[in-house]
């Protein structure tokens, strides 16, 4: 992976903006919009940063913070949904 790659993903994985990249590698918003291997390491830094985030909520909610454990657990019309849904797509199986 080219060095800008590897910085533009860890900068991505702690929430960097777009702007703030491109003004870092030295190169205009587009630039960094239309280059693949950039665009898949926006992607990669993100998605890591989205994994620590769940993992520290989760470990939060364990721990005993009521919020996060409210805000990880499905509500009942989530859970409603996804019977309904299981049971259409039972049905269209057959």
């Amino acid at each position: 992976m080219p060095p800008e790659s590897s910085a533009l993903e860890a900068l991505s994985q702690f929430g960097a903006s777009p702007k703030q990249i491109a003004s870092h590698l030295g190169i205009s918003v587009a630039e960094l919009r239309r280059r693949p291997d950039f665009r898949e390491a926006w992607r990669k830094g993100r998605a890591q940063r989205d994994l620590l985030l769940k993992q520290a909520e989760t470990k939060g909610a364990l721990a005993g913070d009521t919020q996060l454990l409210r805000r990880l657990l499905p509500t009942e019309n989530e859970r409603e949904s996804e019977r309904r849904l299981a049971l259409y797509l039972r049905t269209r199986s057959r």
